[in-house]
């Protein structure tokens, strides 16, 4: 399994992005994987990408312009991106 290790509260988590197993499956395969997160490494990006996430971004500090960011993600994968109508 390919695997994505990130960081939550100070505390070491890992997400699991298995290219095998959710961009192969019909029903789950044009379900947008974003990675939001504080890390602006290159290696993060890379490594991002190459386990198959759709997006890569990096989260601001200030808590309103973290909201203004999720939302503006949130109506660019609802309403902007085309998914096809049959998979």
């Amino acid at each position: 399994m390919n695997q994505l290790g990130c960081t939550f509260e100070g505390e070491e988590g890992t997400i699991y992005v298995d290219r095998g197993q959710i961009k192969s499956d019909p029903a789950l395969r044009t379900i947008p994987i974003v990675v939001l997160t504080s890390s602006r490494e290159e290696q993060d990006v890379v490594e991002s990408y190459n386990l198959g996430v759709n997006a890569y971004v990096v989260k601001p500090v200030a808590f309103d312009k973290f909201v203004e960011v999720v939302k503006q993600i949130g109506l660019f994968w609802v309403l902007t991106n085309e998914v096809p109508t049959r998979t």
